[in-house]
């Protein structure tokens, strides 16, 4: 083998010699240019993929996928210059990239493994074409695309032209993968750069896609307007009114909504993309599925930080399939009230209820929210049974009257049955021992009885509520609370000239449900209900699923009145010490692609630069890149053997060897 450098190859370059005294010159060789070591390539290949993936690893984690509520989009100052940077790692990665591997080429080339198996797969190397889109091409071309006529490295379109009608037959699938993969083996190095080089190449503009700026907020100093109850007046109001304001309310089918920017505080353990209310500013108190933990404080027209004294409040009314299911009915601490709807009797539908309630809690004694800890907190079971009358007129009569419900509870009996002479009467075992207004509800329900068209099965509810006041540390990045401490409200002394305390959550809820059935379909803007001269006529009876919706919107209705008076707007606010306000800026989030989606060619350009800067980066030779010049100079260096070895005159410059029967071995360049 020959101790000289692939670059004679380029001797063929040079031009010809003129005239004959020239061709007869002989031309003294210089002496090989000394072997050195040449760090700084080496380094840069290693430390700049590091410095890549850990900075692209830092946005990723603090700001990509930290923890944050992605409604509020709360920041600190100056994301969007970490945002901008990272495109002009995006402008210098790429000739950076470049500038190291160039260098760990030329030495890898000295190597058994990796020397060119003959002069074009040296030339190849010359002006790193690896690293630009005409490299990457070639490279797909010469993978696919058949090769020269007569030529062993084909790619995959010549191998099938080559099989021909024996294209079943295993052995010359064998034979064809042969051929193919010669072309990676005498251009194993050309083809692992262009890899890294295209790796990064795709990896870049991917990780901008990972990422983009939106709107959001910042922290500031500046202390903020709120509106809220705090803890000096949370029972000065005017109490008579208090019950009738959330009953107008909630029959208005008012919007459960937070006032200012409307942030309801969860604990750190709740999915809050669970949650439909959540998922929109301001937030929504929960229609459906209860909350396990809420916070609601003070709220600012912007999101705000620190510590404050709130709400915290959890509520959840379940639908009942079974009597089993209740459990407050059976007990004897239990207050419970009966009612009938017939305090107008102009339209079709009346409901008879039932309501039981215990209440346990107190704000005076500390609170669980232990998901095991519901015996401790306040019950409201409520059953409805739906009678249907005819229309007051004949003529609005509803012909497709819809009456099916799903689900009811199945093993209960109805206090109106149904004898075999179709005559309807009451059950005396709801009206024998009950509260002090059965003979009133008895009367009451006496009075439809000759009217009767269909009484429904049973539908139920199971409400549970637990509420305590106290301090919490506000997080607006993820829009939780942590660090409670209860703190009651100060208790008002009973004198003539002193508030009377409101009554805990859920005591209003009680009254609402209690005796307003055709409430139920108004505070749910229900579509079934129209109007006929002086009269309503209902097209269905209220369904489970509507009670329970309206149910909620009752416990939201009490708990915004509770902390925020039911008003939207900031008359009557008042700045808070203890918090700081924020102003909108520009946010990193995540963008439309995954960025694990990355991760995957930023390793492979990362571990694969890493290893060939180790391996052969820190190895002596004799040049540090193998540009132009080097070709140049080794080629003059040995002209006069090239010469002698007719490597002019090849006629297959695929096949030449020539340059390696030059004196030495490779590793000598």
């Amino acid at each position: 083998m020959s101790s000289y450098s692939a670059q004679d190859s380029q001797q063929h370059l040079l031009p010809r010699p003129g005239n004959e005294s020239m061709k007869d010159s002989t031309v003294e060789s210089p002496p090989p240019p000394r072997k050195r070591l040449h760090i700084k390539r080496s380094l840069v290949l290693i430390l700049f993929p590091l410095a890549v993936i850990g900075y692209y690893s830092f946005i990723w984690q603090f700001f990509i996928v930290r923890p944050r509520d992605d409604v509020v989009n709360y920041g600190i100052s100056g994301e969007r210059w970490i945002f901008y940077s990272w495109f002009i790692v995006g402008v210098f990665g790429l000739e950076w990239s470049r500038y190291g591997l160039v260098g760990a080429e030329f030495a890898a080339l000295q190597s058994k493994r990796f020397r060119a198996k003959n002069m074009v797969g040296l030339l190849n190397h010359s002006g790193s074409t690896w690293s630009e889109p005409g490299g990457w091409g070639l490279s797909f071309t010469r993978f696919v695309n058949s090769g020269e006529e007569g030529k062993d490295n084909i790619g995959w379109y010549g191998v099938f032209k080559s099989l021909g009608w024996g294209i079943f037959n295993p052995s010359n699938w064998v034979e064809g993968m042969k051929r193919v993969f010669g072309s990676l083996k005498n251009y194993t190095l050309w083809y692992m750069l262009t890899a890294l080089s295209l790796s990064f190449y795709i990896g870049l503009p991917l990780s901008g896609l990972t990422m983009e700026l939106s709107d959001g907020y910042v922290k500031t100093n500046i202390r903020p307007e709120v509106v809220g109850r705090a803890w000096e007046d949370l029972h000065a109001r005017a109490w008579w009114s208090y019950p009738s304001t959330i009953e107008q309310a909630w029959k208005a089918g008012s919007p459960t909504t937070i006032p200012g920017i409307g942030i309801i505080y969860t604990a750190g353990y709740i999915d809050r993309g669970r949650y439909e209310g959540l998922q929109g500013i301001p937030n929504t108190l929960p229609m459906d599925d209860g909350l396990p933990e809420m916070f609601l404080a003070p709220q600012g027209r912007t999101p705000v930080s620190g510590r404050a004294w709130g709400f915290r409040v959890s509520y959840n009314c379940s639908i009942v399939e079974k009597e089993s299911q209740f459990t407050a009915r059976s007990q004897k601490d239990r207050y419970m009230e009966q009612y009938v709807s017939v305090g107008m009797e102009s339209h079709n539908v009346h409901g008879y209820a039932e309501v039981v309630s215990r209440a346990v809690a107190s704000y005076e004694s500390p609170s669980s929210f232990d998901p095991e800890s519901t015996s401790t907190w306040d019950i409201i079971e409520y059953v409805l049974w739906q009678l249907r009358l005819p229309a007051t007129y004949p003529e609005s009569e509803v012909n497709n009257f819809t009456s099916k419900l799903e689900p009811v509870i199945q093993d209960m009996e109805s206090p109106v049955e149904k004898s075999e002479n179709g005559s309807w009467s009451l059950n005396k075992a709801y009206f024998d021992k009950q509260p002090q207004n059965t003979t009133i509800v008895e009367r009451n329900i006496s009075r439809l009885l000759d009217r009767i068209i269909d009484v429904t099965p049973p539908i139920g509810l199971r409400c549970l509520a637990v509420s305590t006041f106290g301090d919490a540390d506000l997080d607006p990045r993820t829009s939780t609370f942590s660090s409670f401490e209860e703190r009651i409200p100060r208790a008002y002394t009973q004198s003539s000239d002193a508030e009377e305390p409101i009554a805990g959550l859920g005591s209003t809820v009680r009254k609402v449900l209690s005796r307003n059935y055709l409430g139920f379909f108004s505070s749910i803007n229900s579509r079934t209900m129209s109007s006929y001269s002086n009269s309503m006529v209902y097209g269905a009876f209220l369904t489970p699923q509507e009670l329970q919706k309206s149910a909620m919107v009752a416990f939201g209705t009490e708990t915004l009145q509770l902390m925020y008076d039911g008003k939207y707007g900031f008359e009557g606010s008042w700045m808070h010490p203890n918090l700081s306000s924020s102003i909108e800026s520009k946010i990193i989030t995540k963008g439309e692609v995954p960025p694990k989606v990355v991760i995957v060619p930023f390793c492979i350009w990362a571990l694969g630069s890493i290893s060939l800067a180790l391996f052969f980066g820190f190895r002596k030779r004799r040049g540090e890149t193998l540009d132009g010049f080097s070709f140049y100079r080794l080629g003059k260096l040995h002209s006069s053997q090239l010469k002698d070895k007719n490597f002019f005159t090849a006629e297959e410059p695929y096949q030449v060897n020539t340059l390696w029967d030059l004196e030495g071995e490779p590793g000598a360049w």
